[in-house]
């Protein structure tokens, strides 16, 4: 509820205030508030009249549909294999090792996280407008899938809990520096503001779905075939 109430306080943007709402003189005062200062606009201003946006309009718009396709497919792979593999790091290392002691694995989980995501995580925040959201996705899921490949081919890396820990978190650092960071900020870029807030709700909606099969599929495979077979 305090999230609700919060965000029903928070002004809408300029842009969209001005461009879909069409009220010039709002759109001027938010940003006079948001700078401190006084903002020169032009004493006539064009406006056109808005179509307002539907669902309907949005879904039967080929172009959306093609992008939805990316920013929905690409963050529903992303989650599924996020957070299936995220939830189930404990089971992982207690197949990795299993002698291995409950304070051990803890550290082990929160050094992965310190180690590795984290600094991903800083390094795509730094970096995304100087390489690309394209290129650090594509990059990302690269890596991350050639380390779930080399893990699952490779049987010695799974005996060997050092080597497993560096490919581990290796994976982990191109997840963040990666399709986690970039899955949640292109959907807000590509679509067309009127349509922002849908496009990117259904993107996250459907990624969502794929971190609910994720973490179910996880345990049920785990039970047929196991993690070290």
């Amino acid at each position: 509820m305090m999230v609700i109430y919060l965000r029903r306080k928070i002004p809408e943007s300029p842009r969209y205030t001005a461009q879909v709402l069409g009220d010039i003189e709002a759109a001027t005062q938010a940003v006079k508030d948001f700078k401190g200062t006084n903002v020169k606009t032009k004493s006539v201003v064009e406006t056109r009249a808005i179509k307002k946006a539907s669902l309907k309009d949005f879904i039967q718009n080929k172009r959306y549909m093609i992008t939805l396709l990316g920013t929905a497919g690409s963050w529903f792979l992303m989650d599924y294999a996020y957070y299936g593999n995220t939830i189930s790091t404990p089971m992982i290392m207690n197949s990795i090792s299993p002698h291995m002691i409950l304070e051990s694995k803890i550290l082990s989980s929160f050094l992965i996280f310190t180690v590795f995501a984290l600094p991903g995580y800083i390094l795509a925040i730094l970096l995304m407008n100087k390489i690309g959201r394209k290129t650090i996705q594509i990059v990302g899921f690269a890596v991350i899938g050639t380390v779930f490949l080399l893990t699952g081919l490779i049987p010695e890396i799974g005996r060997n809990f050092t080597l497993f820990f560096a490919l581990y978190g290796t994976g982990y650092f191109f997840t963040e520096f990666g399709p986690n960071t970039t899955t949640f900020v292109t959907p807000a870029e590509l679509f067309p503001i009127q349509y922002r807030a849908t496009g990117h709700g259904f993107s996250s909606g459907i990624a969502k779905f794929g971190a609910f099969l994720g973490v179910l599929l996880f345990p049920i495979l785990n039970d047929s075939i196991g993690i070290d077979r």
